[in-house]
């Protein structure tokens, strides 16, 4: 016989693990900036710790009082050598900023409530080899999220999250336009939700999450548009043994794609803007990566870590088509490299964490850019911090 909380527990590992491998396939966006920012920091070893950003909402501790913070800087360069006669090369530079801060506060009886808030700052600065200007595009974001975790059975813990996004853009949308008098300027809201479990007996950890596509509206060029984020699905575990913790995780995204992804005349009807932006990145859809990581602690408050992550996206030139698989599209892969090290001095738990990327891909009639040439690359550095009082 199967005692009652063991199939409560096999019933909600089912409804998760079953949302995050089939709505993504039945769901789809665009990534036009990262969503979620703090997303860049994830490693499968996230586990029973006070950091505050880690994407599963369960993943916390609910005793005690803690406290968090975090700072990055996300490095990434694009170039698209378009297959005309004059092999015409455009190229972004981009540079990403965000920091955010949080609180969760035991409550009582297996229940505690948090609040983190984020801020991040985005700058393209473009070059095209048939224009004589040089651009710069900004996108900035703040957002506050509310979860709610709840230990429903000894080392099953259920957690619940609300977000709202502001952002603002200011966008030029055509190399020809005014650098100046011309830019495109609007301001948008976005509502969320999502939700985990984790589990966790000895060394063991398993854990779930899901956020769905965030949506709202905003007016740009005097006409309301919806926008949206792409949602997520995550999938992890890890197990310590000994000074080692070992740690697997599949990601998945959910994408819908809003109607800034496309292409309106400007004010005086003289030119042709994109409203997502100058930047070829907006092409490009992440839809899974597969992260495989280990920490090997050489003292009970140091440790090293090191990951690797096979990240594969689709590259679309369509406005309107939204992938849910790389089947049918030009796909490419990357590698992404993370390297870090954690210390823990009394209340307090840092990590300072590195990674990088690269990709490149000649593309065919799947892009309807056949024979042009997409090549980009990035790096990342970041701190997080937590205490526990």
């Amino acid at each position: 016989m199967v005692s009652r909380p063991l199939k409560n527990l096999f019933t909600i590992v089912a409804v998760l693990c079953g949302a995050c491998i089939v709505m993504p396939i039945t769901t789809s966006a665009q990534e036009f900036y990262t969503p979620m920012i703090h997303s860049l920091m994830y490693t499968p070893l996230q586990g029973d710790d006070p950091h505050l950003q880690n994407l599963n909402p369960a993943t916390t501790n609910t005793t005690g009082l803690k406290l968090g913070g975090y700072g990055l800087r996300n490095f990434r360069t694009t170039t698209f050598t378009d297959n005309d006669d004059s092999k015409t090369v455009t190229r972004a530079s981009v540079k990403e900023e965000a920091y955010g801060a949080g609180a969760l506060v035991d409550l009582g009886a297996g229940t505690a409530a948090g609040l983190n808030t984020d801020r991040a700052f985005t700058e393209a600065d473009l070059f095209n080899s048939n224009s004589n200007n040089k651009p710069r595009e900004l996108v900035s974001q703040q957002s506050l999220m509310g979860r709610v975790q709840i230990e429903v059975a000894t080392g099953l813990r259920l957690g619940f999250a609300l977000r709202y996004v502001s952002l603002n853009g200011d966008i030029l949308g055509n190399f020809n336009s005014n650098n100046n008098r011309e830019r495109v300027r609007y301001h948008g809201n976005l509502v969320g939700n999502g939700g985990g479990l984790q589990y966790t007996s000895g060394g063991l950890r398993l854990g779930s999450a899901y956020y769905p596509s965030s949506r709202g509206k905003s007016e740009i060029l005097f006409e309301e548009r919806i926008i949206s984020d792409p949602g997520m699905a995550l999938i992890d575990g890890s197990f310590a043994n000994g000074p080692f913790t070992f740690g697997l995780g599949i990601q998945r995204w959910i994408h819908r794609r809003d109607e800034r992804a496309v292409s309106v005349s400007s004010l005086d009807q003289q030119r042709t803007l994109r409203l997502d932006g100058l930047d070829w990145e907006k092409h490009v859809f992440p839809i899974s990566a597969y992260h495989l990581g280990v920490e090997w602690k050489q003292q009970p408050n140091f440790g090293l870590r090191f990951s690797i992550i096979k990240k594969d996206s689709v590259f679309i030139s369509d406005r309107h088509t939204a992938p849910t698989t790389v089947s049918g599209y030009d796909s490419t892969s990357e590698l992404d490299y993370h390297i870090g090290v954690r210390y823990i001095y009394g209340i307090y738990d840092g990590i300072l964490g590195a990674s990088s990327w690269s990709r490149a891909k000649t593309l065919t009639n799947q892009s309807g850019e056949a024979g042009a040439i997409y090549v980009g690359k990035g790096s990342l550095m970041y701190f997080s911090i937590g205490s526990r009082l």
